[in-house]
């Protein structure tokens, strides 16, 4: 079991620092803006989130090691109270803004089966499944400090994310004596939480595919790298 402590923060201390969404003044012109203005939007804050998580694993072999585990993670909603400014940047004005950022919280379920497991090699399977619950991001409405809202629906849906993965793991094959080979491939599908009605592209999303394939290669103690290079002289390889 563990528990764990999330950090949310756009400071100062990190990069640029801030959310920033630059755009022209269309749509303000109840602010006073022109179509062709230059207008900028920014704000800071820090937020605390916790994350709870579980591994169970039901069945050894008979070295120990696990041939079925599953596992839980629950991490907390979060909602940054964003401060900043509301600039156009070509007639020089700048006003007080502020706005909140809902993030969700996010159930993770996974589980991992080793259908071959020896000294020789290992074969691994696993599944991860993600929900997000962003049904609490409504809008990111910037309220300015001369009383007037700027209002930008989001309205987004909760979403899932499905993952498979497996891994083939070779031990000292003949070929290579004091080296582990891994054969690996992976499978993402991604539910976009952005319906169609207030899609935008300050916060572009989308559903998509992704397939991965890789491969792992770990020299050993006694093993050569490009025939020049002994292995483990630094650590395990």
């Amino acid at each position: 079991m563990g528990l764990g402590l999330d950090i949310y923060t756009f400071s100062g201390l990190f990069g640029e620092g801030q959310v920033e969404l630059q755009q022209n003044g269309t749509d303000l012109a109840i602010l006073g803006a022109a179509v062709t203005d230059d207008i900028e939007l920014n704000g800071t804050d820090t937020a605390l989130g916790y994350n709870v998580s579980v591994l169970f694993t039901p069945l050894r072999n008979d070295l120990g090691h696990p041939l079925l585990n599953f596992a839980f993670v629950y991490r907390s909603h979060t909602e940054l109270k964003l401060e900043g400014e509301f600039i156009n940047l070509t007639q020089g004005t700048a006003l007080g803004a502020r706005t909140e950022l809902n993030l969700p919280q996010v159930v993770t379920f996974g589980m991992a089966v080793w259908p071959v497991r020896t000294s020789q090699r290992e074969w691994k399977v696993e599944a991860d499944l993600d929900y997000a619950d962003w049904t609490t991001f409504k809008n990111l409405d910037v309220t300015l400090s001369n009383g007037l809202i700027i209002p930008k629906p989001k309205d987004w849906q909760s979403s899932y994310t499905l993952m498979l993965g497996t891994e083939y793991k070779f031990f000292q094959p003949t070929p290579l004596p004091h080296w582990e080979i891994a054969l690996r491939g992976g499978y993402v599908f991604a539910d976009s939480p952005v319906p169609e009605r207030t899609f935008s592209p300050d916060v572009p999303d989308a559903n998509y595919h992704a397939i991965s394939i890789g491969v792992g290669l770990l020299c050993r103690d006694q093993g050569w790298f490009l025939g020049f290079l002994e292995c483990g002289n630094t650590g395990s390889g």
